[in-house]
Order: C-alpha cells, then structure tokens, then sequence
C-alpha cells in the first residue's frame, strides 16, 4: 500500500524543522527530520493520508546523531588516518563496510520503521560514494548497494527513497527503491548541460525498468528568481517529476501546497 502510494504521488515535502503539521498534512508524502517529531504527531500527518518518511544520515555522521556515541574508532573513514570531516555540517564520514556501523544504521531505521511507525526512509549522503576522492571507493560503494539491498529485504512494504547517486551507485539499488530524489540540479549551469540529459534519460529508463520514481528537490527558495524558479519548475513539468522548493537548509517555513511557483 505505501509503495503504490508513491507510485503515484503528485506532491511531496522535505521539512527539517519542527512542527507546520497543518502545512505538511496537505502533501502527498513529507520526509522528515525524526528528532523534531513526537509519534502522535506522525499519526497526525498518516490520518490525514499523508505518507510520512523518516530522514537517515548514512555516510555523513554529525555529532549531534542518535549514532554518533555509538562509533567505534574502525567505524569511521579514513584518509591518510585522519577521520574524513563534513566540511559543511560538521562531524565525519563513517566507513560503509564497517560490520558495526552497518548493523548500528539497520537498527537505527529499523526502530523507525518499526516501532515509531514511520512509513519508510530517506537515504541520504548516501550519494557521497560516488565522490572521486572519497578513500576506498569501490569498496564503500559495494557497501552503500548492500545496505539498500538488505534494508529491502527487510522492510519489504516500507518506502525506501535515495538521495542522489546518480552515476553508478542508481543503477544498483533502483530494483530496491521506490524512488531518487535528485536535489538541486544544475539547470542554471550550461556546462551541465550534457550531464543533465545523461542523467534525466538514466532516470527515465529506470523508471521504465524498475518503476522507481523520480523526485526533484530544490533548497534556497528565498534567493531564488523568478526566472530560476520558472526554469526548475519547467524542467519539472516536462518530464513529469513532482518538485518541491524548499526554504535554506529545508527549515523555516513549509512551503503551502498551494503556492504559485
């Protein structure tokens, strides 16, 4: 039921922030930030026939994740033994075939799936493998495919939805998700022109293959134009991707369903 209910959803929400409970309920699907969320809220958003997806961090792991505490030293990746830190948010990047930092992830997702009754997950920073100079690479992206595979096999009614990885690491776990959330795509940029296509025809076949969605997500709609706007949303309805434009760092206000963008 929930898969089929992504199949066929026509809007959708990315929210890190709390509360707006009335604003997320007019959505098809909202993913959200699980620390910001008490369970009778969720069961708020799901009477309202709203499909409520959990964040999971799997490669980036700040300091302030549920996680966190529970690294061991063989846990985190490395670069010429130093810890790899997240330039932007902070924290450092765990070692995706680590046995433990798996087994930890599972059961973190697990108990969201599980028992705060979320109806699926979002992977995201899952993409990272797939950097040129992320250390290991072959070895973390095997890693990141067995762990989409294996969360599959274990929730097998529950929505699991990719951010990025749309190079290699897509062609993959497509068989295993119900949908990729391509964030912020470069339209804006003529050098990416070629990319763009290469990526939206990729997307397009698995889709046809696979039936797995594709989303799009855009942050930073305060500083957008009017015309960068009418770009993103063009491209949207041009391959029939749903699209959500999100305030910076998807917090601040839930941007209403009904706005005209």
């Amino acid at each position: 039921m929930v898969r089929e209910r992504i199949s066929n959803l026509h809007r959708f929400a990315v929210y890190y922030g709390r509360g707006s409970l009335q604003d997320l309920a007019e959505y098809d699907m909202v993913i959200l930030e699980p620390a910001h969320y008490q369970e009778e809220e969720i069961q708020y958003l799901k009477s309202r026939q709203t499909l409520v997806m959990a964040y999971a961090s799997v490669i980036e792991v700040p300091e302030y994740h549920p996680l966190y505490p529970l690294l061991r030293e063989d846990d985190f990746l490395r670069k010429k033994g130093e810890k790899i830190v997240q330039p932007v948010y902070g924290g450092f990047y765990a070692d995706l075939a680590s046995p433990h930092w798996q087994t930890l992830l599972h059961r973190h997702i697990g108990q969201l799936l599980v028992h705060a009754h979320y109806d699926g997950v979002f992977l995201d920073t899952i993409g990272n493998v797939e950097w040129p100079e992320l250390p290991d690479k072959t070895n973390q992206l095997n890693a990141a495919m067995q762990i989409v595979a294996s969360l599959r096999k274990w929730f097998p009614q529950h929505g699991i939805l990719q951010n990025n990885g749309l190079e290699t690491l897509v062609n993959h776990t497509a068989p295993f998700l119900d949908a990729i959330i391509w964030e912020n795509v470069p339209l804006g940029d003529s050098a990416s022109a070629a990319w763009i296509e290469i990526v939206n025809q990729r997307l397009r076949n698995l889709q046809q293959k696979y039936a797995v969605r594709t989303l799009l997500l855009f942050d930073r709609l305060e500083q957008m134009t009017r015309q960068e706007i009418l770009r993103r949303r063009q491209f949207a309805d041009l391959n029939q991707y749903p699209v959500y434009f999100a305030e910076t760092y998807f917090q601040g206000k839930v941007t209403p369903v009904n706005r005209h963008i």
